[in-house]
């Protein structure tokens, strides 16, 4: 009966003792390093490091925070990417269904714009936005609605001090 527990423990003891490839697993974690890293440093699976390494707390290192930023970098582009594709598809899809503008259609949007955006005061109307193309759907609409002719119509920029004065005046 001696013999059996004296040969028990000693294969308990040996059991035990980490073996090389464990030690290094525990080293690099310790330096920061992730599973990802050490799993193809050492040749060992993620799911072997995360019984052997579970209780290690984890602080990436450089190296690591740096794959880190530049995955999140990578899922950012890819994301506007992925955006700005579905809304090109959508812009294709939306002027094949809705096709040109009739006089009409361009009536009925200006007085939308108009209601949301103008004012009338005394003798002057206005209309205030800074949106590109939303301005020259109203430019057209007081020329082919309104017949507004071009000396009648008088721009403005209202610029703010970060605003770059060349780019807005070639607008």
């Amino acid at each position: 009966m001696i013999l059996f527990k004296q040969y028990f423990e000693a294969k308990k003891y040996l059991c035990m003792q980490p073996s090389p490839i464990k030690k290094s697993a525990v080293k690099l974690r310790k330096k920061g390093y992730s599973y990802g890293i050490i799993s193809a440093k050492l040749n060992l699976s993620k799911s072997t490091l995360s019984d052997w390494l579970g209780g290690i707390q984890f602080k990436p290192n450089r190296i690591v925070l740096k794959r880190i930023k530049l995955a999140q970098l990578k899922s950012a582009v890819y994301k506007n990417n992925q955006k700005l594709a579905s809304m090109a598809r959508a812009k294709k899809i939306a002027g094949r269904e809705i096709g040109k503008l009739t006089k009409r259609d361009l009536w009925l949007l200006g007085i939308g714009l108009y209601l949301g955006e103008g004012t009338k005061t005394n003798e002057n109307t206005r209309f205030v936005n800074s949106n590109p193309e939303t301005i020259k759907i109203m430019i057209k609409w007081f020329r082919k609605i309104c017949h507004l002719k071009n000396e009648n119509i008088l721009p403005r920029i209202y610029l703010y001090p970060d605003n770059n004065i060349q780019d807005a005046l070639t607008y």
